[in-house]
């Protein structure tokens, strides 16, 4: 009976730091978007089904919206998405 052989991953520097690119974790309630993590990516304890949030990192944006999240606040996250990529769309276009 053999027993389990550990399993290792080696990953080239350059992966590495890709694999933790610094993620922001907004908080959506009724009225405000509040950043309430930064850094390596949150755990999912921090989600709240009674509210949105909104991931962002430097290539992509995420909204999760919780399945009890008020009206309010499901309409004021997907503002927020908008306008992010509105203005990184007008950023763009600006910058070619």
């Amino acid at each position: 009976m053999g027993g389990k052989k550990e399993i290792t991953r080696t990953v080239p520097a350059e992966e590495v730091d890709k694999d933790l690119e610094p993620l922001k974790l907004y908080k959506v309630t009724d009225k405000k978007v509040a950043l309430i993590h930064q850094g390596r990516p949150p755990s999912k304890d921090r989600l709240d089904s009674r509210f949105c949030f909104i991931v962002e990192s430097a290539t992509e944006l995420f909204l999760w919206q919780g399945k009890n999240a008020s009206r309010d606040s499901k309409k004021l996250s997907l503002k927020v998405i908008e306008k992010v990529l509105l203005f990184s769309t007008v950023l763009c276009n600006y910058m070619i």
